[in-house]
């Protein structure tokens, strides 16, 4: 009698969550005006505000070295669901809203009193074939109104660590 176990992991799992863990550091808690330790993320499903920019001439502009097929797969990726187990391993208070519910944030604060009234969004990331070259999206918004997206692109390092070479703003208001 053979037993077979069918582990279904995600291909890109281990270098995204160390880039979504990069961001955050980066974007959210080294400017959110609460402590880490007790904050509460909520993250859309999928990015509202990313724009449908399909043109790689667009973003070369800007990062000469972004490659095609890094770009491709970022299209191919970019609307596909954010889930919780995207980011388990990085932050342990995470809710994620249905891109299409209207929050009522007065009544979600009274749920989760440490949420810093940010919505946060992420696209999923797209991957050259060597994976050493990554494309995302990273937005925001908060509860004065502010926000802001950018196109990230992060090269990875031979100690296997992503370093964040280029931010394209998206938008800002």
């Amino acid at each position: 009698m053979f037993f077979v176990l069918i582990i279904s992991t995600n291909n890109y799992g281990q270098d995204e969550q160390k880039i979504y863990c990069q961001i955050l550091t980066e974007f959210v808690f080294n400017t959110s005006p609460f402590s880490n330790d007790s904050i509460t993320l909520v993250l859309r499903d999928t990015p509202l505000y990313l724009s449908l920019l399909d043109d790689y001439n667009n973003l070369k502009i800007n990062y000469k070295k972004l490659e095609k097929q890094t770009f491709n797969n970022f299209i191919q990726r970019r609307n596909q669901k954010i889930e919780k187990l995207d980011f388990i391993n990085i932050w342990s208070d995470i809710i994620i809203i249905d891109n299409k519910q209207i929050l009522d944030k007065h009544e979600f604060l009274l749920k989760h009193p440490n949420w810093n009234l940010w919505i946060l969004e992420f696209s999923k990331i797209g991957f050259n074939e060597q994976r050493n070259q990554a494309l995302v999206y990273y937005g925001f918004e908060t509860e004065a109104r502010t926000g802001g997206g950018v196109y990230i692109i992060l090269k990875k390092k031979r100690n296997g660590k992503w370093k964040i070479k280029k931010k394209i703003p998206s938008w800002a208001s």
